[in-house]
């Protein structure tokens, strides 16, 4: 089954379709850079989230759930 979904799936490969973006934008700070110009950067801004799972407690309660509710 898996197999067969993998075959399904499966596209050869074609290098045209994909385009590297990032080394574009290097080479035009690069070049920025060598002219003596300010690289225009975008800052990130770090994201945080303020709620964190415990994963181990929620696969804990889960299987605390699931072992009530027997199989028929």
């Amino acid at each position: 089954m898996a197999s067969q979904l993998i075959n399904q799936l499966t596209q050869p490969f074609n290098p045209k379709d994909f385009k590297d973006e990032f080394s574009e934008k290097l080479m035009q700070v690069i070049e920025e850079k060598a002219k003596g110009k300010g690289a225009k950067v975008k800052q990130m801004k770090p994201t945080t989230t303020t709620t964190t799972i415990d994963l181990m407690e929620s696969l804990k309660a889960s299987l605390k759930t699931s072992s009530r509710k027997k199989a028929s």
